[in-house]
């Protein structure tokens, strides 16, 4: 993968070879695992645009907001002032004074606590930036499915034990693969469409806490299967990760992958290269393989390594 022996570069290390700080070796290797990783390109990017962000912010918000500094003052007289009162005050006084918040203090602590949530509501904001573009996305793409209604399409269905070929649509039974249909209907994921954008985003929806990643994925050498990613990860379901793949030209779903609490996982993929199959050829749920038209019973493809 590159030269970091296949170990990503902590956000401490991208932030400094994005302020320049890291030279010779260091950033080389840092450069040439950018060039070879996508994971990593797209959380430089997502950094630059949090920097951006926040000089935007200081720019347009507190620029405009603090009062322009004023003229240095003499202080020598203030100073002569505190020194008097210190001298004239008692040993109990001035443990009183540092013991106790004084009465000039307080406005202090009201603007220091109003500086504080200012910067959480930034940092809030930022964080949240990926749920927003995840959201997003999924809303063109059930918009794209809603005036383009899909009639009868296949989906390859890969799990740890077995791979079948389920029909989508066109009155298709749903109960081809019993185990696989139990995980997604513990965790209210819709089973007879589950690779939709649909499914994903009212599953998703559903979530009281979630996590949300989203990247943009290019493929050189087939730049028609160019896509967005994104993936979920929560703690209020039995689905504890679901990643989708949306195509960039017309936020068609491709890939997913779905990853269960009881650490089951099920990999599904759009086939658009073959005609639909007639029921009889979908696999059972026992680990078989459907088998294809015009091949002998007892002849089948290997399954794929993972």
């Amino acid at each position: 993968m590159s030269s970091l022996g296949m170990r990503h570069p902590e956000e401490g290390q991208l932030l400094r070879y994005l302020d320049g700080e890291l030279l010779g070796r260091k950033a080389r290797q840092i450069r040439k695992h950018l060039e070879a990783c996508w994971h990593c390109r797209a959380e430089l990017e997502e950094l630059q645009n949090t920097v951006g962000e926040c000089v935007r912010y200081r720019n347009n918000v507190m620029g405009t907001c603090l009062p322009p500094p004023g003229p240095w003052q003499d202080l020598s007289r203030g100073f002569d002032r505190i020194d008097a009162s210190v001298d004239a005050e008692s040993l109990a006084a001035r443990l009183a004074r540092v013991l106790f918040l004084p009465r000039p203090a307080v406005p202090w602590a009201v603007t220091a606590a109003i500086a504080v949530a200012v910067v959480c509501t930034i940092v809030y904001q930022l964080r949240e930036t990926p749920s927003v573009q995840a959201a997003a996305l999924l809303k063109k793409a059930v918009a794209v499915a809603h005036s383009r209604p899909r009639s009868a399409h296949r989906i390859r269905i890969r799990t740890a034990s077995q791979q079948l070929t389920r029909v989508i649509g066109a009155g298709q039974p749903a109960s081809d693969a019993p185990a696989v249909e139990r995980l997604f209907r513990s965790a209210n994921y819709n089973w007879d469409d589950p690779l939709s954008a649909r499914s994903f985003e009212t599953w998703r929806d559903q979530l009281p806490a979630k996590r949300d990643e989203v990247a943009a994925m290019e493929d050189p050498q087939s730049p028609d299967r160019n896509s967005y990613r994104i993936q979920t990860t929560t703690d209020a379901s039995e689905l504890v990760s679901a990643t989708l793949k949306l195509r960039m030209t017309d936020f068609e779903p491709l890939e997913g992958r779905f990853e269960f609490r009881n650490r089951d996982w099920v990999e599904m993929t759009e086939l658009t290269d073959q005609p639909t199959l007639p029921a009889s050829t979908v696999a059972g749920a026992t680990g078989g393989m459907s088998r294809q038209p015009g091949m002998p019973p007892g002849q089948a493809e290997p399954l794929a390594e993972r």
